[in-house]
């Protein structure tokens, strides 16, 4: 099938020849029915774009979930079968006790601390590799918690039903390079711009066009948290330490999008992408204002100018710009939505001038622009392809019995490492202004 790009510009062939035509005061027969042959290939390919565009979007999404479940550094199913049966709640227990590790426990924290050796990584604690963190982080398996009396008579199971609600996360859709088992800083370098070519007269001196190189930088920044768990839960309620781990996880994972997005390069945060300098910035009044088709397609038209791959681009949203998009015609009393609503008026769902859109809570809806405070929300555009999320290392954890052992508790504490570099700015860009009420 032929992509949505190919059949776009197959369609632009007609529409330029159906312009032509209406022009013409008169036609002729021939030229009726070329008119007419060119609507009816125009519409046929309207449906076709619509088509490409709805399959492309679903290949890109099907593939950044293949991505996820791809088999960590090359074990097989069965291997990954194994090691889900990794228990924290035995690591943790085993530490309480000054025991040993035994089992699997103790077979997969040896090959993590063998990783940990070799990249040079000094640990405090129990030490995850990435590819341990990835299984266990698929485990789902449901089971009944600690029973508890209702009344005199009955008994109340505790079934786990649901987890904790995360912002989504969505830059592997995006496309965003991702580096990880780093140990060393690292500099990205390339050409920061590229070779000139000039003109010249046959026996004159070209003008000097050599390139100039440039680098970014990747550091550890570190990422943790801890979680205090009693020790009488840990024995009445061991299934929960899968729980408590996954969670822990996810809220790992849903912190470092949120930063690559907005981190502030303040209190041990790298710095996201709306603080990145050279980033092409598009406002839309001096206290903000609703988002409309026009601002849109010259944050795009920013980009191109400067030579981004126009083709690439992808928008990230929140889903109050997504909600008022959805209810913002593209011109008054067309009907057509910046974002269409389902299907109506021919519209492509979850694209915003066609292009591919993730939406998540972790772009920024409180920021300011003149009287409008705390209100604004930001709209970025970009070519993903030209940023890197890098993960030094895998996950730290350390089980500390003694600080809260007064009160019957150990404290669980997980360190992780990250940093994100955009390797051309000039790529990107955002609305910082929009409003949505």
């Amino acid at each position: 099938m032929k992509t949505s790009k190919q059949l776009i510009e197959e369609r632009s062939t007609f529409t330029a020849k159906i312009a032509e035509l209406s022009a013409k005061e008169t036609l002729t027969d021939a030229e009726q029915t070329e008119l007419r042959n060119a609507m009816t290939s125009e519409e046929k390919l309207h449906g076709e774009v619509e088509l490409a565009l709805q399959l492309e979007k679903r290949n890109a999404e099907q593939a950044a979930l293949e991505a996820r479940k791809m088999s960590p550094n090359g074990k097989s199913d069965s291997e990954k079968n194994e090691m889900r049966n990794f228990s924290f709640g035995n690591v943790i227990n085993s530490l309480i006790e000054n025991k040993p590790l035994s089992g699997l426990e103790k077979e997969l924290a040896d090959e993590s601390m063998k990783e940990a050796r070799s990249k040079g990584f000094t640990t405090s604690g129990i030490y995850l590799s990435e590819s341990v963190m990835n299984v266990v982080n698929e485990k789902r398996a449901m089971s009944a918690g600690s029973a508890t009396g209702g009344g005199n008579t009955i008994q109340t199971d505790k079934n786990w039903a649901f987890d904790a609600l995360y912002a989504k996360r969505v830059l592997q859709a995006l496309g965003v390079i991702f580096e990880t088992n780093l140990s060393n800083n690292v500099d990205l370098t390339g050409f920061g711009t590229g070779a000139t070519s000039s003109w010249g007269t046959e026996t004159a001196e070209l003008a000097d066009g050599s390139p100039a190189t440039a680098y970014r930088p990747l550091t550890p920044h570190r990422l943790g948290t801890y979680i205090p768990m009693s020790k009488q839960l840990l024995i009445q309620n061991p299934q929960l330490e899968g729980r408590v781990l996954t969670t822990l996880m996810e809220s790992i994972y849903a912190t470092v999008e949120a930063a690559y997005i907005n981190g502030t390069d303040a209190d041990g945060q790298p710095l996201g992408l709306l603080g990145t300098p050279n980033i092409q910035n598009v406002a839309i009044g001096t206290n903000g204002g609703a988002p409309t088709l026009a601002k849109m397609l010259e944050l795009v038209q920013k980009l191109g100018t400067a030579n981004a791959t126009v083709e690439n681009l992808k928008f990230l949203i929140n889903p109050k710009v997504e909600a008022k998009l959805k209810q913002t015609e593209i011109g008054s009393g067309s009907g057509a939505m910046i974002m269409s609503y389902q299907n109506y008026f021919t519209g492509t769902p979850g694209v915003i001038d066609g292009k591919i859109t993730a939406i998540t809570s972790n772009v920024p809806s409180n920021l300011d622009k003149g009287s409008s405070t705390g209100v604004c929300s930001a709209i970025i555009c970009g070519d993903f392809q030209k940023s890197v999320l890098a993960q030094f290392g895998g996950m730290d954890i350390t089980i500390d019995p003694y600080t809260l052992a007064r009160t019957g508790q150990v404290r669980i504490v997980a360190n992780t490492f990250w940093d994100m570099a955009f390797t051309k700015p000039e790529v990107f860009g955002a609305i910082l202004d929009a409003t949505t009420t």
